[in-house]
């Protein structure tokens, strides 16, 4: 990982020309909030950065109606606003890993390690509901976790009876296992 500081005209062209391949290597188009926290990730460049060096590389953001304004396609100054809005149709939201934890209103949570939500302001009347909620999910990982737990060990009787076999076999011909 590299910093990119901008500091300098040449640093505003190193900034663009980072920006612009990692555009690149995704086709063209790519959701503004992937763009910037991959530019975050990669070259730990800030936002107000990104922001200068995508103009400075002719990148712009095309606002997708459906997914609301935050959500918008970034591509080239020269792409058609159809071309960014069907590829927002083909490549959903939903289907591309983010570093997005959505919004207050609508977080997203994906599949993730010791995930922990404060929840602030809630009437007491509706601290039954929450304990609902939170045995509801309780319930759905404990059940996904019996179905891996119970594949896993299928798997590995599978794996001794197929040891136990070789072993058998070799044995009864009075050879060493290779």
């Amino acid at each position: 990982m590299q910093d990119i500081n901008i500091d300098t005209p040449e640093d505003m062209s190193d900034a663009a020309g980072a920006l612009a391949s990692i555009l690149n290597r995704h086709g063209g188009f790519m959701y503004s909030f992937d763009l910037k926290n991959e530019a975050l990730k990669r070259y730990r460049m800030s936002p107000s950065a990104q922001g200068r060096a995508r103009k400075k590389a002719g990148i712009k953001g095309v606002r997708t109606p459906g997914f609301g304004c935050s959500h918008s396609v970034c591509t080239w100054e020269w792409t058609p606003r159809e071309e960014a809005l069907a590829w927002a149709e083909r490549h959903p939201i939903t289907d591309s890993p983010s570093g997005s934890g959505g919004s207050m209103k609508s977080p997203e949570i994906s599949e993730c390690e010791n995930v922990i939500l404060e929840i602030r302001d809630l009437p007491a009347s509706e601290l039954d509901l929450l304990a609902d909620i939170i045995d509801a999910i309780r319930h759905e990982h404990d059940a996904d976790m019996i179905t891996v737990l119970k594949a896993e060990r299928t798997r590995l009787m599978e794996r001794i009876a197929e040891i136990d076999r070789i072993i058998t076999r070799h044995e009864r011909n009075g050879e060493q296992p290779e």
